[in-house]
């Protein structure tokens, strides 16, 4: 038997509340030997079970209804191998739906086994304990979980999930983790519908977080009085409003003793009562009234000219500028001494044109007739009905085109310009634009930098330039072409303006790119300098190994020529265009660098071209005819005692500074060597070589298409079998 007890969780006293046994119990099966109990289930071993008539061992499963409280057996666990004399449930444990039974003699008696079960649990009615009862893989499914932590009301001890326990939160249900209660009633505010506790409801509150039980609003702005921070609605804080229950934007305030005039009773802080002040505005204290008409004279303006009676030199008559020609305090609108005639509002005694009206007094020729009477108003003699420039004297009448308008009043072009001053009289430009300072505007100057070349074919039209040089061929001339060799580097930062060098290389680090640096200052460009950092305008070099005698170690460098040895020459360097070049020109030398061939072979080259794609075939490739370097049999082959000459063929590019552009002409540069001979043909075993720095090399492709992309590559072939391929460039021609 296994009986099972509870414990009273208030008194803490234990009480029997079952008595277990197998259905199928037997005499010595030890059922009860061992026990585990996990939630609602217990797992009880019988060691001594006899299971075909073997003393295996079982162990049984019981569980308890938790609406009734009674225990029931679920299930009997037998092992799988059914060995004999087991001992098969000497222990059990169990641990949810997992259950452990121990067996000592299995496999072998006195090693022991243990066997684990899983039990699938049953699907119950879901209640609120926080367990998934009906296996729907929801837990407390169907009950209110009103934060949305996945934990039922029923068993969430925060169920509004504010981090603040129902036991002591103010709002259960709204979260209000600052628990704030402005009226102190048990009710956070979230949660209070009157939270200022004046018996109002927050809804219809004027003052919801102040109480005010009257709710007063002066101004009617939805917002009581008390809460209000101004109360008159007037734009202006109570606390700096000098009227705070009146409205009074302007805060206007006469006296200045901080009380604004719209609630002032003294506005003038006279000391009258506004009420019985006849000058409420302008201090008054005698309240003076000389003419007995109820407004105090220092505020009397009995002419309405603005200008009070005390001030006014003309009180009974309108005069608001207050005039007095004669300065006898008597103004001009009053004063008997001055008559005006004509109406104009210029007494006669100051009128230029007393019986004509004028009154703007304009007086042309300063001659103190105004020009409304005067009919010759410039005084070059001729009267104003004849002459045709009546404002500027011109005695001569001169109208050059006839239009009758004087030539010095006239603007043909209505540009606001006088002929006589316009420097385009016959072309509108207010601004009198001159680039080149000529006299004759840009407007209609057929050559604006005075350069002797006529803007409609000028390259810089606005700059002079007469050479017309434009390096990079974009039809912008060198003087105003902000990138002269078209490399997409602007000149003020290319450190190579003249000679396209998209990357910018400085090995040097001097701020001079390569292509244009001349490191030694011997007027050779290190790109063709045999020793580009030593000063040898001569390039002498006796050994022919590419190193020019002043910087080369050894200037008698011998040659090694081994029988039946070739070693390919490198691989030539791509200098122009540079890669991915767009807008080139399709007049331009493909430009690459010579290489020296180590066994002093003559190099040839071959130049691929191709559009669209770089999938070149023999027939986008074609010889350049360019020799890099010198053949050693040419060089050696047939010198005896007597001598020899040797004739050299080259390509050479001719350029200047200033320009990319290479010109291409073929020279035959012969050169006679005459070698002395000690007696019998040349050595073979000649000193070893070392390359030096290889010269240009250039191609001219024709019938290049417009706006094409094009790709090109370099072949250096020595005649021996041995070539070597440079990279592969591409750029786009111009539209």
């Amino acid at each position: 038997l296994a009986y099972v007890f509870v414990r009273n969780p208030i008194t803490g006293i234990w009480k029997q509340q079952a008595m277990l046994s197998p259905f199928d119990a037997v005499a010595y099966d030890l059922f009860g030997l061992s026990v585990s109990v996990s939630g609602n289930t217990a797992l009880i071993g019988a060691m001594g079970d006899e299971l075909a008539l073997f003393v295996n061992g079982s162990a049984y499963t019981f569980t308890r209804d938790t609406a009734t409280g009674v225990w029931s057996q679920q299930d009997k666990l037998v092992a799988s191998d059914g060995e004999p004399l087991a001992l098969f449930g000497i222990s059990v444990s169990i641990d949810n739906n997992i259950a452990i039974v121990g067996a000592s003699q299995v496999p072998i008696p006195g090693t022991g086994a243990a066997y684990i079960y899983e039990h699938a649990p049953h699907p119950e009615p879901e209640v609120c304990d926080g367990k998934d009862n009906d296996l729907d893989g929801q837990i407390d499914d169907g009950f209110q979980d009103m934060d949305s932590d996945a934990i039922a009301d029923c068993i969430d001890t925060d169920d509004d999930g504010d981090e603040v326990a129902d036991a002591t939160d103010n709002c259960l249900f709204i979260g209000n983790t600052d628990q704030a209660n402005l009226d102190g009633d048990l009710l956070g505010d979230v949660c209070d519908l009157d939270d200022d506790g004046d018996g109002v409801p927050d809804l219809v509150d004027n003052c919801p977080v102040t109480a005010n039980t009257d709710q007063a609003n002066l101004d009617h702005d939805r917002l009581g009085d008390v809460c209000d921070l101004d109360d008159d609605g007037d734009g202006v804080a109570d606390l700096v409003d000098n009227c705070p229950l009146k409205t009074n934007a302007g805060q206007t305030d006469i006296d200045r003793d901080k009380i604004g005039d719209d609630c002032d009773l003294d506005d003038d802080g006279d000391g009258v009562a506004d009420t019985a002040d006849n000058c409420p505005v302008t201090a008054n204290a005698d309240q003076a009234d000389s003419d007995r008409d109820g407004r105090g004279d220092l505020c009397d303006d009995s002419d309405n000219d603005g200008v009070v009676d005390i001030r006014d030199n003309c009180p009974s008559t309108v005069n608001p500028g207050q005039t007095d020609i004669d300065g006898d305090q008597i103004g001009d609108a009053c004063d008997p001494d001055n008559l005006e005639t004509d109406g104009d509002g210029v007494a006669d005694i100051a009128d230029n044109c007393p019986l004509i009206i004028n009154p703007t007094q304009t007086d042309t020729n300063h001659n103190g007739t105004g020009d409304a009477c005067d009919s010759d108003d410039d005084s070059d003699g001729i009267m104003d009905t004849s002459d045709n420039c009546p404002l500027i004297a011109n005695p001569d009448q001169a109208d050059a085109d006839r239009d009758g308008k004087g030539d010095l009043c006239d603007d043909s072009d209505n540009d606001g310009v006088m002929d006589t001053a316009d420097n385009c009289p016959l072309t509108a430009n207010a601004d009198q634009a001159d680039v080149d300072g000529d006299t004759i505007g840009n407007a209609c100057d057929l050559d604006n930098d005075s350069d002797g070349v006529s803007d409609a074919v000028d390259n810089c039209p606005m700059t002079a330039n007469t050479d017309q040089a434009d390096v990079d061929g974009d039809t912008i001339g060198n003087a105003c072409d902000l990138d002269n060799d078209g490399d997409g580097v602007s000149d003020t930062a290319d450190n190579c303006p003249v000679i396209a060098n998209t990357n910018q290389a400085d090995t040097d680090k001097d701020g001079r790119g390569d292509l244009c640096d001349d490191s030694d200052l011997d007027g050779m460009a290190d790109a063709a300098d045999n020793c580009p950092l030593i000063a040898n305008a001569d390039q002498a070099d006796t050994d022919h190994d590419g190193l020019g005698n002043l910087c080369d170690p050894v200037n008698d460098n011998p040659i090694v020529i081994t029988e039946n040895q070739n070693t390919p020459p490198p691989a030539s360097q791509l200098v122009f265009p540079p890669d991915g070049s767009i807008d080139v020109s399709r007049d331009l030398t493909l430009t690459w660098k010579k290489v020296v061939d180590l066994d002093r072979d003559r190099v040839s080259y071959t130049v691929c071209l191709r559009s669209q794609d770089n999938q070149f075939s023999s027939d986008d490739c074609k010889s350049s005819n360019l020799i890099a370097s010198l053949n050693k049999t040419d060089l050696y082959a047939g010198l005896g005692v007597s001598g020899t000459g040797l004739l050299l063929f080259g390509f050479v590019l001719i350029g200047s500074p200033g320009c990319n552009r290479f010109r291409r002409m073929a020279v035959l540069i012969a050169a006679m060597a005459l070698v002395a001979a000690c007696g019998g043909a040349v050595e073979k075993n000649t000193p070893a070589f070392t390359p030096g720095t290889a010269t240009m090399g250039g191609f001219v492709p024709s019938r290049l298409a417009p706006n094409t992309t094009y790709y090109w590559k370099v072949i250096s072939d020595d005649g021996r079998g041995g070539t070597n391929t440079s990279e592969i460039r591409h750029f786009t021609t111009r539209r």
